[in-house]
């Protein structure tokens, strides 16, 4: 067993413990018109996202930079180059801040179309449409049209069709040369 697969293992088996509770649990919010949100961290700021968006998060290793595209790097994923940008819109002196991400949060509609670098995963609440408040200005750091909103405990809600729709980060293509399927 080499180093890192007790770190792989156990993170896997702390996610399935999750998904557990998560299906366990009463679905009196989700009834009530909640929605099932991962919540995770990146950049330093506790973020939220519905999970129809969220294809797995795993442990972010060997990504390599595209060249040419310096903000984009490559990890493989079941035999696919599949791209990781950092969160859209976030500062530069923002991701200097946090821990170095140790977890990658695959994103897709239907299959997986790139990653996001994130440091934690911290549960997955229910969160009601009307909990995420839009402020009036938008936050410090972020691009305005990917927050729905931020709640009362202080999550970011995120827009994931918005989030999957900036112009290089669909269809599982980032900007420059095409990505390569292997065999």
């Amino acid at each position: 067993m080499k180093p890192g697969d007790e770190m792989d293992a156990a993170l896997e088996a702390s996610v399935l413990r999750q998904r557990a509770r998560a299906l366990a649990r009463s679905r009196t919010t989700a009834q009530a018109g909640g929605v099932e949100m991962l919540d995770f961290s990146v950049a330093g700021h506790r973020c939220a996202l519905e999970l129809r968006w969220v294809r797995e998060v795993r442990p972010l290793q060997d990504a390599v930079p595209l060249p040419g595209q310096p903000s984009v790097r490559l990890v493989q994923l079941r035999g696919r180059m599949l791209p990781v940008i950092d969160m859209p819109g976030l500062d530069a002196d923002a991701s200097d801040r946090s821990p170095a991400p140790g977890l990658l949060l695959v994103l897709g509609r239907h299959e997986a179309e790139f990653g996001v670098p994130i440091t934690a995963v911290h549960g997955l609440p229910s969160v009601l449409p009307e909990e995420a408040v839009r402020r009036g200005q938008p936050l410090h750091d972020w691009r305005p049209d990917i927050v729905r909103g931020v709640t009362a405990a202080g999550l970011v809600v995120l827009d994931g069709e918005r989030l999957l729709s900036l112009p290089g980060r669909s269809a599982a293509t980032p900007p420059g040369p095409p990505v390569h399927h292997f065999q």
